[in-house]
């Protein structure tokens, strides 16, 4: 219930967002990633919104908070929760109110700084090179204007969830350093989310290159 209360005020707050900062004033990093891929497009704040709106209440947002409360239930994570149907259910509603706090700082971050938090992939070939961008680009994002910078928003929704949510944690699990780790769990999640992002397209062209071949007949004499 904290959570769903958190969320409605924090949308109230939301729509009086001001407009985007300057993304010239923010403070750059250079020379440390490819240049945009021809054709890029600025994020609108309606795109902006949707994207948040798609990864905090869309079809598929359920799916991480549903793996990762059953592995909490098995490690029977917080304990004052107990086990059955009633415990999952709150590990379920903890995962997905993470979340969703999460995203909602950093849309509003993204939006007042003009900062582009999509992951955009790398555009070298080497291996190392691409799990290079993926993990800087867990602490850096794009500004609105094509540059790039630290990643507030990012920062600000993994830490800032963290400890917000401490507020619905029982006793003995609420405490600024639990909040602390949480945040610091966060971010380990964004390191491998940018990791899949990076490689499953070649993987999984790959495998259905491979299973397009074992498909082929075998030609004839």
């Amino acid at each position: 219930m904290k959570c769903v209360i958190f969320l409605l005020a924090a949308t109230g707050a939301l729509a009086q967002i001001p407009q985007p900062a300057d993304p010239a004033r923010l403070p750059p990093v250079p020379d440390l990633v490819a240049p945009i891929k021809p054709g890029w497009q600025r994020p609108t704040l309606e795109e902006k919104f949707k994207r948040y709106t798609n990864r905090t209440f869309g079809p598929t947002s359920m799916i991480a908070p549903t793996i990762f409360a059953l592995q909490d239930q098995l490690e029977d994570y917080v304990p004052e929760w107990e086990q059955g149907m009633e415990g999952y259910s709150r590990r379920v509603m903890n995962r997905w109110g993470r979340f969703a706090v999460r995203n909602t700082i950093q849309f509003g971050f993204d939006s007042m700084l003009g900062i582009d938090s999509r992951y955009y992939r790398s555009q070298r070939s080497g291996i190392g090179a691409r799990v290079w961008h993926a993990l800087k680009y867990s602490v850096l994002s794009r500004t609105d204007g094509g540059g790039t910078t630290i990643a507030i928003p990012r920062l600000a929704g993994a830490y800032g969830a963290g400890l917000i949510t401490t507020t619905w944690y029982p006793s003995g699990h609420d405490s600024l350093m639990r909040g602390l780790e949480r945040g610091h769990t966060h971010m380990a999640m964004e390191v491998g989310r940018n990791l899949l992002r990076e490689f499953w397209p070649d993987i999984k062209r790959k495998i259905f290159r491979r299973n397009r071949s074992a498909a082929l007949p075998l030609p004839s004499d």
